[in-house]
């Protein structure tokens, strides 16, 4: 458990660091991660563009899968 928190306190600034950038550069910039145990995977993607960001993310279990996608701009 300790080691899925320490994950969120790193992700979170990475997050916001592309999200900046995407804003304040022509550069497209593309960040990813996941995170799995045997039950349950959770993952997530921010994709700055020059015009757009786009965050998506799933959840998946043996049994369901849940996931979608925002895009925010052109």
């Amino acid at each position: 458990m300790q080691k899925h928190k320490n994950m969120k306190k790193t992700l979170i600034p990475i997050l916001l660091a592309v999200l900046c950038a995407g804003g304040g550069c022509n550069t497209p910039v593309s960040v990813s991660g996941d995170y799995a145990t045997p039950k349950q995977t959770i993952a997530g993607q921010i994709n700055a563009a020059t015009n757009s960001v786009t965050v998506s993310g799933s959840y998946s279990t043996t049994n369901q899968s849940v996931g979608g996608a925002v895009t925010v701009g052109k």
